[in-house]
């Protein structure tokens, strides 16, 4: 049964493999947002630099919002 599965899986197993990664990668951004966001507001609450903690926010947003386009497609 298990040998009958890999049979019809293994032509796809590229597609399945990126599919994957994209959906761990998405993941990640979306869990890391949460966190990011408490670093803006105790960057602002100290009165220090919200430089560091906007720029990655923003990067986890984008890496979010292009990983769940390409997802969509």
């Amino acid at each position: 049964m298990v040998k009958e599965l890999l049979a019809y899986v293994r032509p796809h197993r590229r597609v399945l493999l990126l599919g994957g990664l994209l959906s761990l990668i998405g993941s990640a951004a979306g869990l890391s947002m949460p966190l990011l966001a408490k670093y803006v507001v105790d960057a602002f609450g100290q009165g220090g630099s919200m430089a560091g903690p906007l720029t990655w926010l923003t990067v986890a947003v984008l890496i979010g919002a292009v990983v769940s386009a390409g997802e969509a497609t």
